[in-house]
């Protein structure tokens, strides 16, 4: 109990807000750091005990946006798409 009450004392600190994100994994890593040694599973529950959350995922780029006014490139190498049969093509 008492390395759990000193491991607590070190995630609080160890969790930043901004600018960066600071979850489980880089609050584990500041606190192994520090030389006190606890789990992953420890700093999980320290954190979700003391409200702490980093900031899950990233937001996704959309590289192709579709636009129905645009032309459709013609086939220039002839290609043939269709298939008479399932996996033929």
């Amino acid at each position: 109990m008492r390395r759990a009450r000193a491991a607590g004392r070190a995630v609080l600190p160890a969790h930043r807000p901004e600018p960066r994100r600071y979850g489980v994994p880089r609050v584990l890593a500041d606190v192994l750091a520090e030389g006190i040694a606890i789990g992953r599973r420890t700093v999980t529950r320290l954190m979700q005990e003391l409200g702490l959350a980093g900031i899950s995922g990233r937001k996704r780029v959309r590289t192709t946006i579709f636009d129905p006014s645009h032309p459709v490139a013609d086939n220039v190498l002839n290609r043939d798409f269709t298939a008479q049969k399932p996996d033929q093509r």
